[in-house]
C-alpha cells in the first residue's frame, strides 16, 4: 500500500481541526471554508510535485530516500552530502537538507532544484562557473550576491574554463560557495 496520499490526508485533517479550533475557542473570524479549500488546493500541489519522483520502495518503508537515475539524482526527507559525477546534470532536493559538491571535471551545465529544503552547493576550484540564480519565498546567497524572496541574480564566480549553473529555490535556502 503506499502511504503517500495518507500522510496528505492526515496534514489535511489536522490543519482543518486547527482551523477549526481556532476559529470557535479563540473567536476568530474567517471564512472556515476558503482556508480549507486553499490548503486542498496547496497540498495537492505538494502531492503532485512529490508523487512522480519518488522511488515506491522510500515510502513504503517510511524512510528517506536518495535516488539517482542516469544523469539525475534526487533526494526526499534526507539531510545528505551528494558527490557529484562528471555525468549527473540534474540535482532535486525536495523537503530535505543536502550539500551537493559539483567535481572539477564536470558537466558543462547543471541544474540544481530545491523545493521545501535548504540546499548547499560547493562549487569547482579550477573552472569558472557562470551562476543564473532564482527565488521564490526563498533565502539564496552566493558570493557577491543575495536573494531574499523573489528574484533573479546572475553572476560569473571564479577563474578559468566557464561551466553554466541554473539553481533554483522554491520554499527553500540555497547557498552557493
Amino acid at each position: 500500500m503506499r502511504r503517500r496520499p495518507m500522510l496528505f490526508v492526515a496534514l489535511f485533517l489536522m490543519i482543518a481541526g486547527v482551523t477549526i479550533l481556532l476559529e470557535n475557542v479563540l473567536g476568530l473570524h474567517f471564512n472556515t471554508f476558503s482556508v480549507l479549500f486553499a490548503e486542498a488546493i496547496l497540498l495537492g500541489g505538494i502531492y503532485l510535485i512529490t508523487r512522480g519522483n519518488a522511488s515506491e520502495g522510500a515510502w513504503e518503508s517510511g524512510g528517506p530516500t536518495t535516488r539517482s537515475q542516469g544523469r539525475e539524482e534526487t533526494v526526499f526527507f534526507a539531510n545528505t552530502t551528494i558527490e557529484g559525477t562528471g555525468e549527473t546534470t540534474n540535482y532535486t532536493v525536495v523537503f530535505s537538507s543536502a550539500t551537493i559538491i559539483l567535481p572539477e571535471d564536470g558537466p558543462e551545465m547543471v541544474d540544481i532544484s530545491g523545493v521545501f529544503s535548504t540546499v548547499r552547493v560547493i562549487l569547482p576550484k579550477n573552472r569558472a562557473v557562470r551562476v543564473k540564480l532564482s527565488a521564490a519565498f526563498a533565502s539564496c546567497a552566493m558570493p557577491n550576491s543575495q536573494i531574499a524572496g523573489f528574484g533573479t541574480r546572475e553572476a560569473l564566480l571564479g577563474e578559468g574554463a566557464a561551466s553554466y549553473l541554473a539553481a533554483s529555490a522554491v520554499f527553500s535556502s540555497m547557498f552557493i560557495a
